[in-house]
């Protein structure tokens, strides 16, 4: 009867441990999708970027980590899959991952915006206003926009090269992020009063969430797919 006892309880010992760390695992991976869902959500809400925002990065972007890393990101998803996986490695970080600037941003009209700093981003973000005129993510303390909680959902990416169309009617083509970087800093520098922004020429190619690519013709198109978006 002893022995039988012993055999039950080790038994109910290892169901118990098994419980416990079948707990433990569904907390760890619970921790992680909401770190990194809370900082998708934070990175594109500084900016008013992404589903329900106004404007939309233009990758490659690059995202530093708590302890100084930092990692290049060609799409939203590849964002994410680097976030969640340094949160991973990283089981005690709470602090958020942060943009690296330079960065550029296009809105609904095919606008190309240089931003060089933090403080630029979310200048943009609280002073737009999202599909339908209302105003997009990161205008207000906990404002998540009108697709609010939709953890930092992209729209789409254009695709290099593009070719942009500055306010006096030049054109330049950009085969990477530097490039375009490069041509958009140059530009400010050299028309310091000017007030526009370099465009998007049509058409152009935007990859959306997912992986597929389609070619957009004129601003019209490139709302209507911001739009459908937000929806």
């Amino acid at each position: 009867m002893k022995q039988i006892l012993g055999s039950l309880l080790g038994v109910f010992a290892l169901i118990a441990f098994g419980l416990v760390a079948c707990q433990k695992n569904n907390e760890d991976l619970t921790g992680v999708q909401f770190y990194t869902d809370n900082a998708m959500d934070s990175i594109h809400m500084d900016g008013s970027c992404g589903r329900g925002g106004c404007f939309e990065f233009v990758y490659p972007v690059t995202i530093q980590f708590p302890d100084g890393s930092t990692q290049d990101v060609a799409t939203n998803e590849e964002m994410r899959t680097a976030i969640h996986d340094w949160k991973t490695a990283n089981p005690d970080a709470t602090a958020r991952p942060e943009l690296v600037f330079p960065l550029s941003v296009i809105d609904s009209s095919g606008t190309v915006i240089l931003v060089e700093t933090k403080e630029e981003l979310m200048a943009l973000a609280a002073a737009c206003k999202g599909p339908g005129g209302r105003h997009g993510r990161g205008h207000g303390p906990g404002d998540r926009g009108p697709n609010g909680g939709g953890h930092g959902e992209a729209c789409f990416t254009p695709v290099f090269p593009i070719t942009l169309v500055f306010p006096d009617s030049t054109t330049q083509e950009v085969a990477d992020r530097q490039a375009l970087h490069e041509a958009l800093h140059t530009w400010r520098a050299d028309h310091p009063g000017s007030e526009g922004h370099p465009e998007i020429d049509f058409p152009v190619t935007v990859e959306l969430t997912d992986g597929s690519q389609v070619t957009l013709n004129s601003r019209d198109e490139l709302q209507a797919l911001i739009d459908s978006c937000a929806n």
